[in-house]
């Protein structure tokens, strides 16, 4: 994915996950691996035999 430098540096200051003293845990990728797999598990509330790995993917 192609991202500006400024919008690296908002997701870095706003939205990657951060230890006890702010520093990154994990890279923008991770960022939007992480918000993918979140959303494909709201799935399982309305079809428990949902696909989720398929879904996180689609969603990624």
């Amino acid at each position: 994915m192609n991202l500006t430098e400024n919008a690296i540096k908002v997701l870095e200051k706003r939205y990657l996950a951060k230890d006890e003293v702010g520093n990154p845990l994990e890279t923008v990728d991770e960022m939007f691996r992480r918000v993918a797999k979140h959303i494909a598990q709201a799935d399982k509330l309305y079809s428990p035999d949902a696909d989720i790995e398929a879904l996180e993917e689609e969603f990624y």
